[in-house]
């Protein structure tokens, strides 16, 4: 088996993803919302450490979510997976601010099993997933416009899905297509 072969080949542990760590400036931000980046703030929180170093303004990212589509235009960054690429805690919300805040694992491209957070309840296979009318969800694109914000394709269906204390949501697995 040649080694272009093994890189490419599908199989438990070797899912086709990429992620970036970012700042929440939120103050509720879950596993499976969809983010944006925020450039209204430059300041690095004060609590921010990595690998043992403080960072910076200049070293980091900071997101949010939105439901204004004109002002995010070309800047959807992914979906959140929560304290890292791992986590599978829906129920606890990432916080932050410019001074107090938490780094959060976005994934920007490839295969987000899990759910992502959606506003519609008949997202289909193959949907074309867009930023919603409701902050931190996507939702089931079914015509585009020049302001339609796109995130990925849907590759489940809807199914229930729990963000914070909010059992009624829904959610699918997909895939993310923002890291361009």
């Amino acid at each position: 088996m040649s080694m272009m072969h093994k890189l490419f080949r599908p199989g438990n542990g070797n899912r086709h993803a990429r992620y970036t760590a970012a700042v929440c400036t939120n103050t509720a931000v879950y596993r499976g919302d969809s983010v944006f980046l925020d450039i209204t703030t430059d300041t690095a929180p004060t609590d921010i450490t990595f690998d043992g170093v403080t960072l910076g303004a200049k070293d980091v990212m900071f997101i949010t979510t939105s439901t204004n589509a004109a002002t995010v235009l070309g800047k959807q960054l992914g979906i959140c997976c929560g304290k890292g690429i791992q986590d599978r805690d829906t129920t606890a919300a990432i916080t932050g601010s410019t001074t107090v805040a938490q780094l959060a694992i976005v994934q920007t491209w490839g295969i987000y099993e899990d759910h992502a957070n959606t506003v519609d309840a008949t997202v289909a296979i193959g949907a074309h997933l867009n930023a919603g009318t409701v902050a931190a969800e996507v939702i089931d694109a079914t015509t585009f416009t020049a302001t339609d914000v796109f995130f990925g394709i849907a590759i489940s269906a809807a199914a229930t899905y729990t963000r914070g204390t909010v059992t009624t949501n829904t959610g699918c697995s997909m895939w993310v297509r923002c890291d361009l």
